[in-house]
């Protein structure tokens, strides 16, 4: 069985505990992608990685398994000994990584025209997500099944400076759901 949620109020001593109403899938990985960070934004990213990992090859152990540009992208002579250590030192070879990762893969609007495909960690399946809703409303707000209303909105936002040869663009898919 699915984890509990569990509400804890801040203002008052108040604690209530509900059942989960949907499954986590059991093969979901949040996977990143390069087109969710400017340069800048990447740059951050990589020196925040555990001082821990510095003597791991970055390749293995974070470019190829953790983004989604990543299993497109060749291990070449670049990535055969970088090191997060010498990543973290050396912002050429950030710059270089960040742009190896645009190369690999075009933004995921330019390879699908559906953005149902969204990978989140539960069955975005309209009928299955509406029942989820619906059971946690009426576990929270005690509402009534015939007051219950449901759309779901897929949509792509792109930074206004969005341009392929631009490294301060963001751009993602998102799901916004109203009940």
């Amino acid at each position: 069985m699915p984890s509990p949620f569990i509400y804890q109020s801040k203002k008052q001593q108040v604690s209530r505990q509900y059942m989960a109403t949907q499954k986590i899938k059991n093969d979901w990985k949040n996977k990143l992608s390069i087109y969710y960070y400017s340069l800048t934004e990447f740059k951050h990213l990589i020196r925040s990685l555990e001082k821990s990992k510095d003597n791991l090859n970055i390749y293995d152990n974070f470019i190829h398994t953790n983004f989604r540009e990543g299993w497109r992208l060749k291990r070449d002579e670049f990535f055969n000994t970088l090191t997060y250590g010498d990543l973290k030192k050396d912002d050429k070879k950030i710059e270089e990584t960040y742009q190896k990762l645009k190369d690999s893969l075009p933004p995921i609007k330019d390879q699908s025209t559906s953005l149902v495909d969204l990978e989140l960690p539960f069955d975005m399946n309209k009928k299955a997500r509406e029942k989820a809703l619906k059971e946690r409303l009426k576990q929270v707000y005690k509402i009534e099944e015939d007051s219950f209303i449901y759309k779901r909105f897929d949509r792509y936002y792109e930074s206004p400076n969005s341009s392929d040869n631009n490294n301060d663009s963001i751009q993602f898919p998102y799901k916004v759901v109203c009940a």
